[in-house]
């Protein structure tokens, strides 16, 4: 495919719903002799899809799309360059990438070609944006665009569309480095978190719509001392329009600190303007396990905040983790309401049962359907943590309370459903390989539970009419004697 080189910025100073299941981890790349040293994750509204990202140890970054309903890699792509993250437009039809290659920053623009049989994505333009190091990308559900980066020690942010994409001026900030940056979904508000030259964590809003103009108005500003020195801030906002699930300009900042060597992961609580719940200990139930690089991240889950980070257990720990079989590394992850409450207990994301061959990168996101309306059973979440040099990623949909660890024997996925025919017309003819009593639940691909006419049974084969439904994707749902399978059906109609 041809690349094509565009110059950025100027230099002016899906989900399933009621009964659906947790994903087991899996690993989508694997064998990497470097271990990866970034990740990223971001999920297209309105379709199952996840998008994975990370360096590849090899000079390069790679992105690869997972279907989350099977656990599988539906497309893959990458370029030359290092430390990417990702955003999603507001609709499965277009991602961006920023990463770093050589000193110098640059987004690669990906566009949706064909959704079925599975998704295709395909890279429109490599768009060289400013010399730097550090970059970070957020789109809001309005599909507007912002990214930072570090340049020769100082904050520099531009503001972006996309079709293609199409960058504003660079806006100076201040000094400081190890930027992130969040377009929050009021369409006004940008929040930008970094690390100043002391040390200390730095919080600030200012105007998205001057931005776009070139010029820094800042609304609010923030600074944080830490015990010894905060590293890798990361920032997540409130994404959705349903004013029942919080308001539009709430957002949440994680980093950590060191504090006579125990590293501490803390979270920083923004509601209505201003930081009303700082310096919250996330990891306070650990602070006996030496951790090292906890590496914290952050995203919005309806009217909750995930706070998710790699626990490195040592010797004093035993008996902190009720199913740590030390020693035993962790991915961990704590919920809160958005003033920074805690909400139940620590979640444990994996179980690798062993040590890590090294520090895990992890990224997490969360996503709702196309028109980003939250509803109790319409919501998925994604993860992506590494061991190295193994990339693992997770997922988990709707309203089930726990991640559902590796191997865990209450999870069994068999191949006892099969599509007797592929794709389907009028009919869904299912084979099930037991006599046990069959359920199925139809759902289309953003979620939402589709009417069937009428079920049907010919021996161990179900027929499913969908007589009544137009051409698209469909998720078969199956259930049967406590295993679950998830057939991914395509309609098209004769």
């Amino acid at each position: 495919m041809k690349k094509l080189l565009l110059i950025g910025c100027l230099s002016l100073g899906l989900s399933f719903s009621g009964n659906s299941q947790i994903q087991n981890a899996t690993k989508p790349i694997m064998g990497f002799a470097p271990a990866p040293v970034n990740t990223g994750i971001a999920i297209a509204p309105g379709v199952d899809v996840q998008a994975a990202t990370f360096d590849d140890g090899f000079g390069g970054y790679k992105i690869v799309w997972i279907e989350s309903a099977t656990s599988t890699i539906v497309d893959s792509d990458g370029n030359q360059g290092n430390d990417p993250d990702v955003a999603y437009y507001a609709n499965a039809d277009a991602l961006v990438v920023a990463y770093e290659n050589g000193g110098q920053i640059y987004v690669d623009d990906y566009y949706l070609s064909t959704l079925f049989p599975a998704p295709d994505y395909n890279l429109n333009t490599t768009t060289y944006v400013s010399k730097g190091v550090y970059p970070n990308v957020d789109m809001n559900s309005q599909g507007k665009g912002i990214l930072c980066w570090e340049q020769s020690g100082k904050i520099r942010v531009c503001s972006f569309n996309i079709g293609g994409f199409a960058a504003g001026p660079a806006v100076s900030i201040a000094l400081g480095t190890q930027p992130d940056v969040v377009l929050l979904d009021d369409g006004v508000t940008v929040a930008l978190t970094y690390i100043d030259p002391s040390g200390s964590l730095m919080i600030e809003t200012m105007s998205y719509g001057a931005i776009t103009s070139g010029v820094h108005v800042p609304w609010g500003q923030w600074q944080f001392n830490p015990a010894t020195q905060f590293e890798y801030p990361r920032i997540a906002g409130q994404r959705n329009t349903n004013a029942g699930f919080g308001a539009p300009d709430d957002f949440t900042v994680v980093a950590q600190d060191y504090n006579s060597g125990t590293a501490e992961v803390r979270a920083f609580f923004a509601m209505g303007g201003g930081i009303v719940n700082p310096m919250v200990l996330v990891n306070n139930n650990f602070m006996a396990c030496p951790t090292d690089d906890p590496r914290p991240v952050v995203t919005y889950e309806r009217e909750n905040v995930h706070i998710a980070w790699s626990q490195f257990y040592m010797g004093g720990c035993s008996g902190l983790w009720q199913t740590m079989p030390n020693p035993e590394d962790d991915i961990l992850l704590k919920t809160y309401n958005a003033g920074g409450t805690p909400v139940g207990m620590y979640e444990e994301v994996n179980t690798l049962q062993s040590a890590f061959a090294g520090k895990s990168r992890t990224s997490i996101s969360a996503e709702y359907d196309g028109n980003y309306v939250v509803t109790n059973s319409n919501w998925h979440e994604g993860i992506v943590f590494n061991d190295p040099g193994d990339l693992l990623w997770k997922g988990r949909y709707s309203t089930s309370a726990n991640w559902l660890d590796q191997g865990d024997p209450t999870f069994q996925r068999e191949d006892n459903f099969s599509l007797a025919t592929s794709p389907v017309d009028q009919t869904i003819e299912v084979i099930s390989e037991t006599d046990a009593p069959a359920t199925f639940q139809l759902l289309d691909n953003a979620g939402r539970i589709v009417e069937v006419n009428t079920i049907s049974k010919n021996d161990n084969q179900y027929s499913i009419d969908i007589s009544h439904l137009s051409g698209g994707m469909y998720f078969l749902h199956c259930s049967s004697k406590g295993n679950e399978e998830i057939l991914r059906v395509l309609q098209i109609r004769k």
